[in-house]
């Protein structure tokens, strides 16, 4: 990644003839780039122009500092927003209307902060807004309405497209706005107490406190359900987990011990992990209704199993998109690095294996499928691909060798790379064979669509896919786009970095940055196939 951002410092000064192999892209901003991205309707581009890594011992090796650059993605005059923006999480983003683009302007990596702006990315007459001059943190709530941010500590809330902002509360660490944009949950430092609070963003109520010294937090997709953890003041090493409504009354504790929690996409189901490990890695996953009454059990006795107990030592979860299952790797061992895959299924959560030394694993979207992956070492070090299809009792082994797997969007199938040859080192796939399996037919063997790939991405309606090849002179990628159906390719352009973008459903478009010197900007290419 180190080599993505960085690669290509030098600003062109006249464009580069059209090359032998692909030029299928016409340039719409000059300058080398890096930490390409678009807004959510893919109307807009940004990237940073003459990415530099901070000179500063301890940063992260992908970290980049650059010029903020944004573009219409149909063409017309880009424009710079500010200097020193970082690609950090957290660096900049996106309101979800796509009407604004939030940026830490001037950002100081050895403190984490920078002067927050905002740009009106619809009107480029208009000069952006800054809120506050050391911003470590900022959200915007999902109607795009309003921005909280934690200026040298003091969380403020701010309408968008406006430089007023409304103070909340001093030292503040970390917020996040309830859906609909009208309360707000923030934590305050652990020096001032480590209080979470919830306040009303209208009007003039007093905040409510939930709990001092709290952990994590997490409001439920619909809006009606905070789950948080707090330290037990007599045992600073336990966090008990709590459950309450939005109205915060009577919050009700769940586990003494928690660790990792989350809510089902319908918000009817809470999983999460008690008894946790010493180390703070592992615990007992439970899952139980929101509206359960079941008290906490002290992790010390040896009482039978919790309704909806799953396993124990498990390290990761995940809920089915369709919330009626989830699947955990239990027994997780460190040293191997893999565990058992389980699934459960509601009403009862009953547990039920799936396969021994598992490791990575998602459901596919319909939630008919469980895709995972096996670690070997023997005879040779390397990843075996398998589906589990719900209601059947074995999974099906897809391949020997599968690195990295996709599921394509509105269809059946599901893409890998497989037969891959390795980089420098040994370590990295570098060139491999691209296989496609049809989920609906998953005793079929694996059909390949297409070889020496590094990357892909499926187009939103699953008809094209970006894929990028590896250059041996230089650390930058070619990047073409093949038609699933037709078996059709065109190579767009060479010397591309990642990522490259699809700007419409149907894979037509696409947009991607150019490292070579005399011809360093970002591309846009529309793709006939």
């Amino acid at each position: 990644m180190a080599a993505v951002v960085l690669a290509g410092l030098a600003c062109p000064k006249a464009a580069e003839q059209k090359p032998l192999i692909g030029g299928v892209g016409k340039p719409i901003a000059v300058g080398a780039g890096a930490d390409l991205r678009a807004t959510p309707d893919r109307k807009f581009l940004t990237f940073l122009r003459s990415p530099v890594r901070p000179a500063l011992d301890g940063v992260p090796q992908h970290l980049a500092l650059g010029e903020l650059v944004v573009t219409p993605s149909l063409g017309g005059t880009a424009r710079s927003l500010g200097p020193s923006v970082s690609n950090a999480p957290g660096g900049y983003g996106f309101s979800p209307d796509s009407r604004y683009v939030l940026f830490l302007r001037g950002y100081n990596a050895a403190s984490r902060q920078g002067e927050l702006t905002v740009a009106d990315l619809t009107d480029a007459s208009r000069a952006p807004i800054p809120l506050g001059g050391f911003v470590s943190f900022f959200i915007v709530s999902d109607d795009s309405r309003r921005v909280a941010f934690v200026d040298a500590g003091v969380l403020k809330v701010s309408t968008m497209g406006e430089g007023s902002a409304k103070q909340i509360s001093g030292e503040v660490s970390t917020a996040d706005f309830l859906p609909g944009g009208r309360q707000l949950l923030y934590r305050r430092t652990y020096a001032a107490g480590g209080g979470l609070f919830l306040t009303s963003v209208e009007g003039a109520k007093l905040p409510v406190k939930l709990v001092d010294r709290s952990g994590d937090y997490q409001t439920s997709p619909d809006g009606n359900w905070i789950a948080y953890s707090a330290t037990d003041p007599d045992t600073v090493s336990q966090n008990n987990l709590f459950l309450t409504r939005t109205n915060a009354i009577a919050p009700r504790k769940l586990a003494l011990r928690a660790g990792k929690f989350s809510f089902s996409p319908d918000s009817k189901s809470l999983a999460f992990l008690d008894a946790l490990s010493r180390d703070g890695s592992f615990g007992t996953l439970i899952v139980q209704p929101v509206t359960a009454t079941a008290r906490p059990v002290d992790p010390r006795s040896k009482k039978a199993e919790r309704p909806g107990q799953i396993g124990e030592a498990v390290a990761t979860f995940s809920f089915a998109p369709d919330s009626h299952s989830i699947a955990a790797v239990v027994g997780y061992r460190i040293e191997s690095r893999d565990g058992r895959l389980v699934t459960a299924s509601a009403p009862d959560w009953k547990p039920k294996p799936v396969s021994a030394k598992a490791n990575a694993f998602e459901w596919s979207p319909d939630s008919k499928h469980l895709v995972f992956n096996i670690l070997v070492t023997r005879p040779l070090p390397s990843v075996y691909l398998y589906v589990q299809t719900m209601g059947e009792e074995k999974p099906r082994k897809i391949e020997d060798g599968a690195y990295g797997f996709a599921f394509v969007p509105a269809t059946k199938q599901l893409l890998f790379r497989s037969e891959c040859s390795k980089g420098e080192g040994g370590v990295m796939p570098r060139s491999c064979v691209l296989k496609s399996l049809d989920l609906s037919r998953p005793a079929d063997p694996p059909k390949a669509v297409t070889e020496s790939i590094y990357s892909f991405k499926p187009s939103a309606d699953g008809s094209r896919l970006l894929v990028t090849y590896v250059r041996t002179d230089a650390d930058a990628y070619d990047t073409a786009v093949l038609d699933l159906k037709t078996g059709n390719r065109k190579t767009l352009d060479t010397y591309t970095l990642l990522p490259g973008l699809f700007l419409d459903d149907g894979g037509d478009r696409v947009a991607y940055l150019i490292s070579v010197a005399k011809r360093s900007g970002l591309y846009v290419a529309d793709v006939k196939l």
